[in-house]
């Protein structure tokens, strides 16, 4: 489970509606992936010179169940992770 990049910086607020209303919903939440590609995202904007501010906008249910080593392509270890349960991570994985 990976995030995926749906609105890639812009101005253009039409187009921001446009992509939140095709937003895709459901399924596992890799948070913490989102937010490293949202920064990255940033950083390289600002650093060609395309935007000026960047401002990240996070519509989460706010949990994080898929670790960002899953998203990284590793698989994850349960046994790393002591208050794993069911071969799930825990909260503070």
């Amino acid at each position: 489970d990976m995030s995926d990049v749906l609105l890639p910086p812009t101005k253009s607020i039409a187009m921001a509606k446009k992509r939140l209303e095709a937003m895709p919903c459901g399924g596992g939440s890799p948070l913490a992936h989102a937010l490293q590609s949202a920064m990255l995202t940033g950083l390289n904007a600002q650093k060609t010179g395309d935007v000026g501010k960047v401002v990240i906008v996070c519509i989460s249910d706010g949990r994080a169940n898929v670790p960002l080593c899953v998203s990284m392509g590793e698989e994850f270890d349960p046994d790393a992770d002591e208050d794993s349960k069911d071969g799930k991570p825990s909260r503070k994985y």
